[in-house]
């Protein structure tokens, strides 16, 4: 399979709407993110370049760089995500699922990564920029959905474990991961309301 990264975004749907067990939710939920992540940085570019070049004004150059780098580290858990799913359930298993951790610590950053994103975010949406704000706005609502997607594949993935301690650690992170995830999505949504 050609890695994530390199595939076009026809390609992609294409691999994930065909027989193959690659690429699947965790990928696609990367993905997302990463596009989400893709407008935040766009966002933050054009408000950097339309600002005033003094010291007095908010630099957006390193929330940009910020989007940047979690962009990249989505597609690299977006290829694991496939690896993961291929090695387990694309021919024959050379490991038991339930021994693999990889099937929860991917999904698990994935919604790691969606809450820096979120929290990133938050004064990227109060910019006085309209039309860029509401391309933010799109990113971090596609980061929202990628996130609680990831936290569902995590739950899900957990049950599968024969350790109820380990069980239960798990539950308390995609927890944790939530409780993070609402406040960042309410001091969003105090941000874009003002």
């Amino acid at each position: 399979m050609t890695p994530v990264r390199h595939q076009s975004i026809a390609a992609f749907l294409d691999a994930t709407a065909s027989s193959s067990v690659t690429p699947a939710g965790g990928s696609s939920l990367a993905i997302a993110a990463a596009m989400g992540a893709a407008l935040c940085e766009m966002a933050c570019i054009h408000l950097e370049r339309a600002q005033p070049s003094d010291d007095s004004v908010r630099s957006w150059s390193e929330p940009a760089g910020e989007f940047a780098e979690r962009r990249e580290q989505l597609l690299d858990l977006a290829e694991a995500d496939a690896e993961v799913v291929d090695d387990l359930f694309g021919g024959t298993p050379s490991e038991s699922p339930v021994k693999d951790r990889r099937l929860i610590t991917v999904p698990l950053s994935i919604g790691e990564i969606c809450v820096d994103l979120l929290q990133i975010g938050g004064e990227l949406v109060t910019s006085s920029r309209e039309l860029v704000m509401t391309d933010a706005i799109c990113g971090l609502w596609l980061i929202h959905g990628a996130g609680s997607g990831a936290r569902t594949v995590a739950a899900a993935n957990r049950e599968l474990l024969e350790d109820e301690g380990k069980r239960e650690r798990i539950g308390e992170s995609i927890e944790r991961l939530e409780r993070e995830t609402d406040a960042a999505l309410h001091r969003l949504r105090g941000s874009t309301t003002r």
